[in-house]
């Protein structure tokens, strides 16, 4: 709960005059229990004036149990960054947006490019089966239906590091 109204606290904060309006809502899951973590995922929809659709954001984040802290994290802080790693998220991000004709961010360097978007720096949020990596900053609000990028657990295995270590190592 703390998590959520530190969410629209911010909104408002940002808004203090109302132009994107007052409807703000949330969706909070549990996605992953482990035996000293629970992994949340948290959907934002909020109404704006002046355009035909909400926007929205996905976070996530965990609790550890041990000292009832919440932590937020950026790919980085899970996996390991390497060549292997950088190869596949290379190719799955490149067929991701071919698959949705986004030719000019298929061939992109994802790692350091004239947008100043580094794929290792960005909120990611773990699902049940699969780790979600926001692209919002990559994206224009027009092409925001693109930002559910994930990628499988399975394939982050080899490259796992910390908490995301204790989802990988339960998959076979």
């Amino acid at each position: 709960m703390e998590k959520i109204l530190q969410d629209k606290d911010n909104f408002f904060k940002k808004d203090p005059f109302n132009i994107y309006g007052k409807d703000f809502n949330n969706t909070l899951k549990i996605t992953y229990i482990v035996k000293d973590m629970i992994f949340f995922d948290n959907f934002v929809d909020y109404s704006y004036s002046s355009a035909a659709h909400p926007s929205f954001y996905e976070s996530g984040f965990a609790l550890n149990l041990k000292d009832k802290k919440i932590k937020t994290y950026v790919l980085k802080d899970v996996v390991r960054n390497n060549k292997a790693f950088r190869k596949l998220i290379t190719e799955k991000l490149k067929n991701y947006f071919e698959i949705h004709k986004r030719y000019d961010l298929a061939n992109l360097d994802f790692f350091n490019n004239k947008y100043n978007f580094n794929i290792l720096e960005q909120d990611i949020s773990f699902k049940e089966n699969s780790l979600y990596i926001n692209l919002r900053l990559l994206l224009a609000e027009v092409g925001r239906n693109l930002d559910f990028f994930e990628i499988s657990y399975k394939d982050l295995k080899p490259f796992s590091k910390g908490d995301l270590m204790k989802i990988t190592n339960n998959i076979k």
